[in-house]
């Protein structure tokens, strides 16, 4: 690597890295010495902005996501393996068709159909409940892709053993599942970090402020934030605080997943 693609990837990491230090950082200072031109580093450190953020139902709104992202993730890794599997192994009928139609419905943008989901999930009775800020967040439609081509590169001696044992599909296919680990560790990551982010279906599906998430939450909190002192700035240093929380439960999973994760995209996950 030359010295400026060097300076390049560094100028890339540091842009990416500062805002997040300043924000762990601001998260501990007085929200005076937050606003100020050149910054004040003589106030000390608090633990005041996470005390305010937690009295606007920080916890409240983690666990929602949580929940949420959660459930997200299973739903979609479940569909993506068993549908990935089935048309890679079993050839339903119209399974190229189902594949192609799939493929054009991920070239929608998902905005367009905002509205229609939104009007099926009333009819469904999903407005304003956790199911529907689950369910209709479900995709399987990149992941479905990868898992049918990793399942075709696996040898039919797999599916066959099993089935000569007395196993059944299902069972044949949870068999395999171990092999593609580093894989499924990936897309769960990925979708989980999707779902976790993602605002605006979740500010759409629902109006019960005990339902919101902490995208919806951080909003929130910047929209209702009290002014400080006369030149009305929102208090940077609570919503810091908010945001790190949020930020460190996601450098958690990433940490618990790390192994396999990183064999995904190294791709060495095939074993």
């Amino acid at each position: 690597m030359g010295k400026a693609a060097r300076a390049m990837v560094f100028l890339y990491g540091a842009a990416l890295i500062v805002p997040m230090v300043w924000m762990v950082i601001g998260s501990f200072r007085p929200a005076v010495g937050l606003i100020t031109m050149p910054p004040r580093w003589d106030l000390g450190l608090t633990l005041e902005n996470y005390r305010n953020a937690i009295s606007f139902q920080l916890m409240k709104w983690i666990l929602n996501s949580f929940i949420v992202a959660s459930g997200v993730t299973a739903l979609s890794i479940a569909f993506s393996l068993s549908g990935g599997y089935a048309t890679a192994k079993l050839e339903p009928y119209g399974g190229r068709a189902y594949l192609t139609a799939m493929v054009l419905g991920m070239l929608v943008p998902g905005m367009v159909m905002l509205v229609g989901k939104v009007q099926v999930a009333r009819f469904l009775g999903f407005y304003n409940t956790r199911a529907g800020m689950i369910v209709p967040a479900v995709g399987a439609g990149a992941a479905l892709l990868f898992f049918r081509a990793f399942f075709r590169r696996m040898p039919d001696s797999y599916r066959e053993a099993a089935i000569v044992e007395g196993a059944s599909e299902g069972r044949a296919l949870l068999i395999q599942i171990p092999l593609a680990r580093s894989m499924t560790a990936v897309f769960a990551f990925t979708t989980f970090i999707g779902s976790w982010l993602s605002w605006l279906w979740q500010l759409v599906i629902s109006n019960r402020p005990e339902l919101y998430t902490h995208p919806i939450g951080l909003w929130i909190l910047a929209a209702t934030s009290e002014k400080m002192g006369p030149s009305g700035m929102i208090d940077y240093g609570r919503l810091m605080a908010a945001s790190t929380v949020g930020v460190g439960i996601l450098v958690l999973v990433f940490v618990a997943g790390q192994k396999y994760i990183t064999r995904g995209v190294l791709g060495d996950g095939d074993e």
